[in-house]
């Protein structure tokens, strides 16, 4: 895969390609993460798919799943623990 940068010149990045049993059939997909020494060459992984279209696919790795998922996550914890303030240290009102 070439990527053009906005200096103008193509750089080369090396994606996974991944093939796995689905429904009884061969399902094959271009990961879209990699490092240079990707520990996943030529290994077994676990795949996370959409049985409606095997296609969708990609390789499970716990920690990227949940990076997504990270910033509403601290946002709902903050709204949380804002919420148990309010109830636990009620505001007073001046006299």
């Amino acid at each position: 895969m070439s990527i053009r940068r906005s200096t103008g010149y193509y750089d080369t990045a090396e994606m996974p390609v991944v093939e796995y049993q689905a429904g009884g059939r061969a399902v094959q997909f271009q990961d879209w993460l990699s490092r240079p020494s990707d520990p996943y060459l030529r290994a077994n992984v676990m795949v996370l798919y959409d049985p409606a279209n095997p296609a969708v696919a990609m390789i499970d790795r716990p920690t990227w799943n949940w990076i997504p998922w990270g910033p509403a996550i601290a946002v709902g914890l903050l709204l949380v623990l804002s919420g148990a303030k309010g109830l636990l240290f009620p505001a007073r009102t001046a006299t």
